[in-house]
């Protein structure tokens, strides 16, 4: 194999292995106080964080403000890849125990939601919003 060629190997590998099809494609969890986030590689930190924060602000808003009852563990959201605005369903653990999980719908379509909005919503907006409709199912 010539130098030429195995340099164009190498740029090959490095980018298949590098555009999400590998082990970066692997979704990513965070964990805030009363709920875990799992994520994939197209979601941005910084949308993360305002999913966490919007949740979080739901915790404090119906159980530590209104005294609602919810779970006693952490809350599975996850950011989908696409789909609804936000979707709540009870799962189950391996011992059948129910696990709430929260879905929030992927930042592009969130945005695309808060653009189209009558009412003029920006994307934290949207997220505030959507974050607290879900967990208040919880």
């Amino acid at each position: 194999m010539t130098r030429s060629l195995s340099v164009a190997v190498l740029a090959i590998l490095f980018f298949a292995a590098s555009s999400g099809h590998g082990a970066d494609a692997s979704p990513t969890q965070t964990a805030s106080a009363h709920f875990t986030i799992t994520y994939g590689p197209e979601s941005s930190l910084d949308y993360v964080r305002l999913v966490e924060r919007g949740l979080e602000s739901a915790y404090d808003l119906f159980v530590v403000r209104s005294s609602f009852d919810t779970f006693p563990h952490s809350v599975d959201a996850r950011i989908a890849s696409d789909g609804a605005m936000g979707v709540e369903y009870l799962d189950t653990d391996a011992a059948g125990d129910p696990i709430p999980v929260i879905e929030i719908a992927p930042e592009a379509s969130m945005a695309a939601a808060a653009d189209a909005s009558v009412l003029g919503l920006s994307l934290e907006d949207a997220v505030l919003s959507t974050t607290a409709h879900e967990f208040f199912h919880v």
